[in-house]
């Protein structure tokens, strides 16, 4: 659990806590929709390789609900995000500044379940050295599609599952890019679409046999 905290101060000047246990908050709005404060978790700290550093695809835009709980409303975002936006609609914009890019949510405000939660992806072993394998569970049927990236934003490979019903699924990558050629040490991340919602991880591919 995570230190950063969500402080409410009334017009007393009585600073309370509201919400707590989030990772290094920068950024706050108020979804159109329902009038709930939604808060930008940039990332996740923790171990990376030998060091510790914000570990890529745990950024999330947290909705907070008025008694002070809290939900994810966009992960699987693939770098980290230091902000997000919402538009008229309740469309919700975040940026991935490890990607370089803007990425559109235009159902984080539906009731409905999605259709794999982010706990039910794995992916093993990892760190590895010459193939992984990530395994999904679906609650629903859902079109699934898959792309595995480097640091650089670079595709190294990608993978068209199709439409698949409600159950557990797998597939591997043997660390060979998209020209052929064996994926050099280090860090990757997959980034896994399920219907409109994305579910990302890092992989440490390594050089040991």
């Amino acid at each position: 659990m995570g230190a950063a905290k969500v402080f409410n101060l009334d017009t007393a000047g009585t600073l309370t806590v509201h919400a707590e246990g989030f990772s290094c908050l920068t950024d706050m709005a108020y979804d159109p929709k329902d009038d709930n404060l939604c808060v930008m978790q940039f990332g996740v700290f923790g171990p990376v390789d030998s060091t510790l550093n914000f570990i890529l695809g745990t950024a999330a835009v947290m909705k907070i609900m008025p008694d002070g709980s809290h939900t994810p409303i966009a992960q699987g975002i693939g770098g980290l995000a230091p902000t997000f936006t919402f538009d008229a609609n309740g469309d919700l914009y975040v940026a991935d500044i490890v990607f370089g890019q803007i990425l559109k949510y235009s159902f984080t405000t539906s009731v409905e379940a999605p259709p794999v939660e982010s706990a039910k992806v794995k992916a093993f072993p990892n760190p590895f050295s010459e193939h992984i394998t990530i395994e999904y569970e679906l609650a629903q049927s859902a079109q699934v599609s898959a792309e595995i990236f480097d640091l650089t934003g670079r595709r190294m490979a990608s993978f068209d599952q199709g439409k698949q019903v409600a159950g557990k699924y797998s597939f591997n990558w043997n660390a060979i890019d998209a020209s052929g050629a064996k994926a050099a040490p280090g860090m990757y991340i997959y980034r896994l679409t399920v219907g409109k919602q994305l579910i990302s991880g890092a992989m440490n591919l390594t050089g040991k046999k």
